[in-house]
């Protein structure tokens, strides 16, 4: 079953893809709208992954095409330097493992996602930002609130009929998730809001639900790291920063409660979190004991997998003790990558924050490098959303920030 779901879903993108010749905005608009309503969470992932490949991949093959044509056309010499340099670097990683065929598997192919995801991210936004692809009004507030509606209603199906392990089922976290700290992010720092929405019934509606959204996924790391720009960064006056403060941990802790959610109760004791947070590093603090020193430099390369000994006995559920990551952005990528790890990092916060104002990069790199603590990001799919929609935005943000000062320009040339 899961496989046809998988190939039911892949194929949708198929079309899509052919669809984009045809008409590229309207596609574009239809495919994130449509993959970003599937569920993506844990939960669903033998359903939209298959052999490491996600569903959507299909049609971001469909843009490289676009893509390339584009290239052959007009930017050839510089895009081609780009593309050429990133497959040399990734290829020095490579070739260790290619010389010796038999460690070609799974773990390495899986460990090739990261790059995959900036590849479609710089793909998607190149297309975008070239032939000025700007969402109108009502179709960005119609794909915001469709993906945030479409997860609150899996979060609740998911509580009334448990797909999953107990400890799944009463939190929900996806690519709309990511979606909607994009959003809050971008609406809580940037000056002008009616640059993303003019009608304030859309901006209210919008930002209601993006916080439920982040609400139902009780992520302590992630609404912390908002709680943070919050204070630091939001112009709102003190009283208000301190109402959303209080709303956000009293309705995470009335869900801990309600559920009986321990790692959400037992934040504040001292010996627990320690062990969450050991048991979580450990696999990769065993690897970089085991180090020489050019392994400490460079890292053990690509294809380095991470043995977690409480999945053993997990097994029967199919959920593999072997993977090629931990929950550490920084852990993840130094075991691998070395001190190299601080270029890749690099890389994806300026995937995110391209064309934002400074106030609202501050937000994001805050936010990014708090959550880099405790999720491997660039190994989920969720990444993927976080910055095409980040890109989404800012990219309506440029347009119509370069459009009203074209249009006041032309009022006091008048006057």
């Amino acid at each position: 079953m899961s496989i046809l779901i998988f190939c039911i879903l892949a194929t949708i993108s198929i079309i899509l893809g052919f669809y984009s010749f045809i008409s590229l905005n309207n596609s574009i608009f239809i495919f994130l709208l449509y993959s970003s309503i599937v569920p993506n969470g844990i939960q669903f992932k033998n359903f939209i992954f298959l052999g490491g490949i996600f569903f959507s991949d299909f049609y971001f093959i469909f843009l490289l095409f676009h893509y390339l044509i584009f290239l052959l056309k007009f930017k050839i010499n510089k895009q081609l330097f780009l593309i050429i340099s990133s497959l040399i670097f990734l290829f020095s990683y490579l070739f260790p493992k290619i010389i010796n065929l038999t460690n070609i598997d799974k773990y390495l192919l899986k460990d090739l996602r990261p790059f995959m995801t900036l590849i479609f991210c710089a793909v998607l936004f190149f297309i975008l930002y070239e032939k000025k692809i700007v969402f109108s009004e009502k179709r960005l507030f119609i794909l915001l609130n469709s993906i945030f509606i479409s997860k609150i209603i899996v979060f609740f199906l998911i509580l009334i009929f448990p797909i999953t392990l107990e400890e799944e089922s009463y939190r929900y976290l996806d690519g709309g998730g990511y979606i909607a700290i994009s959003f809050l992010l971008i609406y809580l720092t940037i000056d002008n809001k009616k640059l993303i929405f003019k009608n304030n019934f859309y901006s209210n509606i919008t930002l209601l639900l993006s916080i439920l959204t982040i609400l139902i996924s009780t992520s302590r790391t992630v609404i912390f790291s908002l709680l943070v720009v919050i204070f630091l960064l939001s112009k709102a006056n003190v009283f208000l920063k301190l109402f959303l403060t209080f709303l956000m941990t009293f309705s995470v802790y009335t869900l801990a409660f309600i559920f009986e959610i321990d790692r959400i109760k037992s934040t504040f004791e001292i010996s627990r979190l320690s062990f969450y947070i050991f048991s979580r590093f450990y696999p990769a603090i065993e690897h970089i004991r085991n180090m020489d020193y050019y392994q400490l430099i460079f890292g053990k390369g690509i294809g380095t997998t991470f043995n977690i000994p409480w999945f053993y006995y997990r097994v029967a559920e199919n959920i593999d003790p072997i993977l090629n990551n931990i929950d550490s952005t920084y852990l993840t990528f130094y075991v691998k990558y070395g001190i190299f790890a601080i270029f890749i990092i690099i890389v994806y916060l300026t995937s995110i924050i391209r064309l934002l104002p400074l106030k609202t990069k501050l937000a994001f790199i805050i936010t990014t490098l708090i959550m880099y603590i405790t999720f491997a990001l660039p190994y989920q799919i969720f990444t993927l959303y976080f910055i095409i929609f980040t890109n989404l935005i800012s990219l309506r943000l440029f347009f119509n920030q370069k459009n009203f000062k074209k249009n006041l320009f032309i009022y006091n040339s008048k006057n």
